[in-house]
């Protein structure tokens, strides 16, 4: 017995680890998008501004909500597709579709609004945005097959390359307000020429400006940002409609924590 006491407590310390670091497994059914489902996502749709990368002043339209799917437990969890976009003053016209939008309502006990509206983003880190496209290309899988941009630093296309990307970071930026996100350097970047298409991996060092909207300053240095700029033709009038790749392998560090760890 006393052999057996070992496995036994790692067994139980390796179930608890394995609880507490995986995210909750939850059975999502799929649900009409009816006036119910379209109301429950006017209540974020503000907090989707800064995943959308789209200033605090702008107004985001729901356009369309593709589809729909809800888990119910003690609480609810909606889970939306929706296309998007840009409007207000001053603002740039833009369409984009946002996929992995979650909700969470509470149970109304726990609602402590006074006027009963609790309905809060969750799992943002799964969120996407990405520009609307005539059609929708088959993004080709990135491999190791890539070539060094020399003097990325100076390349005037990858700045706009750079500036464009910042969009698809807000998910590795957590600050109190929706701050914007913008280009301090384009540290490197590799390519790959693919038919009449594009696979770029970049690495970036980024910022919010204390100027904008009282944002706290944030500088990180973001590298494994991967983009497919599909044939130019199916994005017009457009100069770059890039499409993020594999988002949740982006790795975010601030500065400071380069430097003087």
């Amino acid at each position: 017995m006393s052999r057996l006491l070992p496995v036994v407590l790692f067994s139980f310390f390796a179930t608890q680890l394995v609880s507490a670091t995986s995210p909750p497994f939850r059975i999502y059914e799929p649900i009409a998008v009816d006036e119910s489902v379209r109301t429950v996502a006017s209540k974020v749709v503000d907090q989707l501004k800064s995943y959308f990368g789209v200033r605090e002043e702008c107004q985001l339209i729901i356009e369309e909500i593709y589809n729909a799917k809800l888990h119910v437990s003690k609480e609810s969890i909606y889970d939306l597709t929706m296309k998007l976009t840009v409007m207000g003053p001053g603002c740039e016209p833009e369409t984009k579709t946002c996929s992995s939008v979650k909700i969470f309502i509470p149970q109304p006990q726990y609602c402590e609004d006074p006027s009963g509206i609790c309905h809060n983003l969750t799992e943002t880190y799964e969120i996407q945005c990405t520009p609307e496209l005539v059609v929708d290309p088959a993004v080709p899988s990135i491999n190791e097959d890539f070539e060094d941009v020399p003097n990325a630093h100076t390349d005037p296309i990858l700045k706009e390359i750079g500036e464009e990307a910042t969009k698809f970071l807000y998910h590795k930026f957590d600050t109190t307000n929706a701050c914007p996100i913008h280009l301090r350097e384009v540290v490197r970047a590799k390519r790959q020429l693919i038919s009449d298409s594009i696979n770029y991996e970049i690495e970036l060092q980024v910022e919010t400006n204390g100027a904008d909207f009282d944002c706290e300053y944030v500088h990180k240095n973001c590298d494994n940002v991967k983009l497919h700029q599909p044939p130019l033709h199916l994005c017009p009038g457009k100069k770059f409609c890039l499409i993020p790749v594999k988002l949740n392998e982006i790795n975010c560090v601030e500065i400071n924590q380069i430097f003087f760890r």
